[in-house]
């Protein structure tokens, strides 16, 4: 036996609460070890020292006093124990049901909850009337590119297509080169040797 297996079981030796076996064996440790059997001397001194003292001065009820004391500490550490495992295995109970029911509340519905939305209003935007274009007269087969600018052409939206050819007029490199500039743009032109 070690000298803390010892030192665990010191109390129930010396009190006569241990079994024979055990006795035996702190006996048997006691008489190899001279740590333990100084402390062992100790503690018997301690002892012998406190029986020496005189006794304080009790009340008569004392001894009545003390053990009902103990009985309700003994009361108490029974109630407590058992009311705290109740308390746990309730709280656990409960907190089981209300996930199962808050996983099951879909399911339990007759009827799939009916959703309301707000009405939306919208309108379209407005789309300008669409002008057609006007060439200026053509006099003697030649055109002026200064009477037609892309300010005088509107603007036409209305279809994404239909617009293209004024769209490339408009952008065209080329139409960038003459853009301000009166110059003379001859159309018709025919073979005349």
């Amino acid at each position: 036996m070690k000298c803390s297996e010892i030192l665990e079981h010191f109390s129930d030796y010396l009190d006569g609460v241990a079994s024979s076996p055990m006795r035996a064996e702190i006996e048997a440790h006691l008489s190899e070890c001279g740590d333990c059997q100084r402390y062992r001397d100790v503690v018997d001194r301690g002892v012998a020292i406190l029986r020496d003292l005189p006794g304080a001065p009790l009340r008569d009820d004392f001894r009545p006093r003390l053990r009902h004391r103990i009985y309700h500490l003994d009361d108490e550490r029974i109630l407590d124990g058992g009311a705290t495992s109740a308390t746990t295995a309730v709280t656990a109970l409960g907190m089981a049901a209300v996930l199962l029911l808050a996983a099951w509340s879909p399911a339990l519905r007759s009827a799939p909850p009916t959703v309301r939305l707000l009405p939306i209003a919208a309108t379209a935007p407005r789309i300008p009337a669409v002008r057609p274009m006007r060439l200026p007269q053509v006099r003697e087969g030649f055109l002026t590119a200064a009477t037609v600018r892309p300010a005088s052409i509107g603007s036409v939206r209305t279809e994404l297509w239909e617009d293209a050819h004024l769209l490339l007029q408009e952008y065209s490199p080329v139409s960038r080169q003459y853009r301000g500039q009166a110059s003379l743009l001859r159309t018709g032109l025919e073979n005349e040797h």
